[in-house]
């Protein structure tokens, strides 16, 4: 690899959830309490959209940040990947219909985060290969 890249390993990460959707697991930490929710790559936004639901449970107000950073999978054995960005979700009474049982559709990563990485969707191959860029 290049030099603008940084010595972390890339994290490579097969499509997960239906219709094909690009899916990464985020782990959110606030004062209040931390969790893992599934996000959808939404690089049309500028920022993140957050159900008020998931901000419930977390104990984050709106307006308020949360430090969010990509975890390798969805339960507490997950390890923690890429920088951690401290970003401020638009909070969405409207996104809490959107959460399927399967607990997606209620965060919609945005480029408040995505900013900070480097990411490749390979999507015949359903691959999604991140970097992180050198400091």
């Amino acid at each position: 690899m290049s030099d603008e890249f940084g010595e972390e390993q890339p994290l490579v990460l097969r499509y997960e959830g239906g219709e094909g959707l690009p899916l990464l697991w985020v782990h959110l930490d606030v004062a209040g309490g931390t969790q893992i929710i599934p996000a959808i790559l939404r690089a049309d936004l500028p920022i993140t959209v957050i159900a008020a639901q998931w901000a419930d449970a977390l104990g984050l107000s709106r307006g308020a940040g949360v430090l969010a950073q990509i975890a390798t999978q969805g339960d507490d054995a997950a390890e923690l990947w890429g920088p951690c960005e401290r970003i401020t979700p638009v909070v969405s009474d409207a996104l809490d219909q959107e959460i399927g049982d399967n607990a997606v559709g209620g965060l919609l990563l945005g480029q408040d985060f995505l900013q900070a990485i480097i990411l490749t969707l390979l999507g015949p191959a359903r691959l999604m290969v991140l970097l992180r860029p050198a400091d």
